[in-house]
C-alpha cells in the first residue's frame, strides 16, 4: 500500500491509497480541521498497484504496477473532485519498489528491489510516460529512489 496526499495551498486535500490486492486506488477527501477521511471513490488500475508519485503541479498521478506486465499508469487528477482519469500506460523494465519524478516533471525514476536496477523513463508535456531511456544495474535490493530538489542527484 502507498498513500499520497495532494493539494495546493488552500485547496481541498485529496488522499490516494494504492491497494495491491484489489488492484485499485482508493480516493479520499481530507478534512483538514478534524483529520477525517471521506471516501470519494475507487479507481481500478488492472494490476498490483503499489508505488505512486504525484507531479509537482498536482495534475498527474503515476502508479507503478508490480504485476506482469510491469508498467506505470498515468492518471489526470481532477482538482475539483479529486477524481482520476486514466490517460495511458508505459512499460517498466521490472517490478518497481519505488518511483519518483524530477523537479521538471520530465523524468520518472524507478528502483527495482528484486531486479537490482534503477531506470529512467521520459515524461511528455502531456504527462504521459515514455519508454525507458536508461537502465542502470545496482547493488542488490534497490528499494527506494529519490531525486534531489536541485535536479543534480538521484539517491537509490
Amino acid at each position: 500500500m502507498s498513500v499520497i496526499a495532494t493539494s495546493p495551498v488552500g485547496a481541498t486535500a485529496w488522499v490516494y491509497i494504492s491497494n495491491a490486492d484489489s488492484q485499485d486506488i482508493s480516493v479520499f477527501q481530507l478534512d483538514r480541521a478534524g483529520g477525517a477521511l471521506k471516501p470519494v471513490g475507487v479507481v481500478p488500475v488492472g494490476g498490483m498497484a503499489m508505488p505512486m508519485v504525484v507531479s509537482r503541479d498536482k495534475k498527474f498521478l503515476y502508479v507503478a504496477l508490480r504485476s506482469q506486465p510491469f508498467r506505470v499508469v498515468t492518471f489526470a487528477i481532477d482538482g475539483v473532485t479529486g477524481g482520476l482519469k486514466k490517460l495511458g500506460e508505459a512499460a517498466l523494465a521490472d517490478s518497481m519498489a519505488n518511483i519518483d519524478l524530477d523537479a521538471s516533471g520530465k523524468w520518472l525514476f524507478a528502483a527495482s528491489y528484486g531486479g537490482h536496477k534503477i531506470t529512467v523513463n521520459s515524461v511528455g508535456p502531456d504527462g504521459l510516460v515514455g519508454a525507458v531511456q536508461q537502465l542502470i544495474p545496482t547493488s542488490p535490493n534497490a528499494h527506494a529512489i529519490h531525486m534531489d530538489p536541485t535536479g543534480n542527484y538521484v539517491f537509490a
